[in-house]
């Protein structure tokens, strides 16, 4: 029962860190209006990059084989045309 409860808690805690990460997309332009939507754009997608760099990093050496050049590239497309045009047109 104490490990059922143990990850409850981190799901708890994943969704409250995602909902916070997600109302900065609207809070951030407002806090800081000066910054062009550029700027909060790639320093959102840093911010979630570095995110994503500290969560993968443990599981790198078994993922890396399995994805091939081909799915980097889609990966990469994917991030640019749908992440950086949305956040770029929502600031």
């Amino acid at each position: 029962m104490a490990a059922a409860s143990r990850e409850r808690l981190w799901g708890v805690a994943a969704g409250l860190g995602a909902g916070a990460l997600w109302g900065l997309v609207f809070l951030a332009p407002k806090l800081s209006p000066e910054a062009s939507p550029l700027l909060l754009t790639a320093g959102r997608y840093l911010a979630y990059g570095m995110i994503a760099a500290v969560l993968i990093a443990p599981r790198w050496r078994r993922l890396a084989p399995l994805i091939d050049a081909r799915a980097w590239r889609a990966l990469v497309w994917l991030s640019l045309a749908g992440n950086l045009v949305y956040f770029a047109f929502l600031v």
